[in-house]
C-alpha cells in the first residue's frame, strides 16, 4: 500500500573549496544490502554512483567537513554508546513529494535516536531545518521532475513489493562523508551500545 507525505542523502562536490564538503550521520542497512543494491543501481542510480549505499539518514546535513573536530566525534560516540542494537522491518513503499521511500516499522526507537542526535546538535537540525520532525525512510528513488510522485511510488513498489517485510539488526550508525565530485564515504562507525 502506498501513502502519502520528503527527502534523503544528496551527493556533489570535487574542485570545491574543503569547506563545502559535507557530512551525514546514518544507519547503514548492511544486513539489507544484498537485497538492496541491485534496485538502488536501478532505481537510484545517481546516489549508486555516489557510493551511497542503502541507508537511514539521522541526520543530513551534519557539521561540514572542514569544521568537524575530535569533540564532535566524541560527543558521537558518547550518543550511541548510550544507546542500543535496533531491530525493525521494511514493511512498504511510501512517497515523499520528491522522494520513494520504504518505511520502517516499528519506527519508535529510530524516531527516539534521531530526536536524541538532533537534540545533542541543535546547530545541525534535519535537512538544514527545513522539516522539523521527519520521519526515518530509507530512500529508494526519486521523482523525475514532471512525474505524479504517486505514480512513481507506485511503479518502485511492483518492483520492490516481494522484499517485505524485510528484517534489518542495526548494530552501528555511520559518519558519512563527501570527499570529491558526487562521492562519499563511510567515515566512521559508531557502535550502538556499550562494547567490550
Amino acid at each position: 500500500m502506498v501513502s502519502t507525505s520528503r527527502r534523503s542523502l544528496l551527493s556533489s562536490a570535487d574542485g570545491v573549496s574543503p569547506a563545502e564538503l559535507r557530512t551525514a550521520v546514518s544507519i547503514i542497512l548492511r544486513d539489507a544490502l544484498p537485497v538492496l543494491e541491485p534496485h538502488q543501481r536501478e532505481l537510484h542510480p545517481t546516489q549508486a554512483a555516489a557510493e551511497i549505499p542503502p541507508h537511514i539518514t539521522l541526520v543530513y546535513p551534519f557539521v561540514p567537513r572542514s569544521t568537524l573536530t575530535k569533540e564532535h566525534i566524541r560527543r558521537l560516540e558518547d550518543l550511541f554508546r548510550s544507546s542500543g542494537p535496533l531491530e525493525f522491518e521494511l514493511v512498504s513503499v511510501a512517497f515523499f513529494p520528491t522522494v520513494i521511500y520504504a518505511v520502517p516499522m516499528p519506527d519508535a526507537e529510530l524516531r527516539e535516536l534521531m530526536r536524541s542526535l538532533w537534540d545533542a546538535f541543535p546547530e545541525t537540525p534535519p535537512y538544514g531545518g527545513e522539516f522539523s520532525d521527519p520521519p526515518p525512510h530509507a530512500t529508494l528513488a526519486l521523482v523525475p521532475e514532471g512525474e505524479s510522485a504517486d505514480a512513481v511510488a507506485r511503479r518502485v513498489e511492483a518492483q520492490v513489493d516481494y522484499l517485505w517485510p524485510l528484517h534489518c539488526s542495526v548494530t552501528d550508525v555511520s559518519l558519512m562523508e563527501e570527499c570529491e565530485t558526487d562521492r562519499w564515504r563511510e567515515a566512521q562507525v559508531f557502535p550502538l551500545g556499550l562494547t567490550d
